[in-house]
């Protein structure tokens, strides 16, 4: 009996023994983080800096992107201006078009691209398009973006709408282009000044 004893004591002061020796973390509340990049400096030290968005250069690439994808539809060169669009078969790859007066909403690359020989055939191949670019908004992670202009091409005119993201090289393309203004873009708001 005596040894039975021990042995629940001796199990007794394990357990009491285990369990005050551990602490517990459950109550520690960990701040935030800001999202950041880490870079190494020359004594291995890992630094850690803050990602800096130029919003005016950002839109510059922009307006540059969206003036060279008009450009390319003057000349009629349906792989240069493909070259323009975010390359992705999937229904956020979209065009929305009126040209004949029957609003025509076109989804994925391939079928965009396919497309194009028909509107040259209804504008022109070669006919000029005009393009005033009228906002450009930014949204603030700097990988997504939406363009409001007018634009004239040949006897058509109209209000456009376009959504614009970054590829994984980190260039603008076109996602999204609504050349009827109906609606199908939601508009990211423009960058106030600082």
């Amino acid at each position: 009996m005596k040894t039975k004893t021990l042995c629940y004591f001796t199990f007794v002061v394990c357990i009491v023994v285990f369990c005050a020796c551990g602490e517990s973390d459950d109550n520690v509340v960990n701040p935030p983080v800001k999202p950041t990049t880490p870079t190494e400096t020359a004594d291995d030290e890992i630094e850690v800096e803050e990602v800096v968005i130029d919003f005016a250069a950002e839109e510059d690439s922009i307006r540059q992107l969206f003036l060279s994808h008009a450009a390319a539809l003057s000349v009629g060169d349906v792989q240069e201006v493909m070259e323009h669009w975010m390359e992705r078969n999937t229904p956020d790859v979209f065009m929305v078009e009126c040209f004949t007066g029957i609003v025509t909403r076109i989804e994925k690359w391939s079928n965009i691209k396919k497309s194009w020989d028909g509107n040259f055939a209804i504008v022109g191949r070669g006919a000029v398009l005009t393009v005033t670019i009228d906002t450009v908004g930014i949204e603030e992670k700097g990988k997504k973006a939406t363009l409001r202009a007018n634009w004239k091409w040949s006897w058509l005119s109209g209000q456009m709408v376009a959504a614009i993201e970054k590829d994984k090289q980190d260039n603008w393309k076109i996602l999204a282009l609504d050349w009827c203004d109906k609606n199908n873009i939601k508009e990211i708001q423009p960058q106030q000044p600082q």
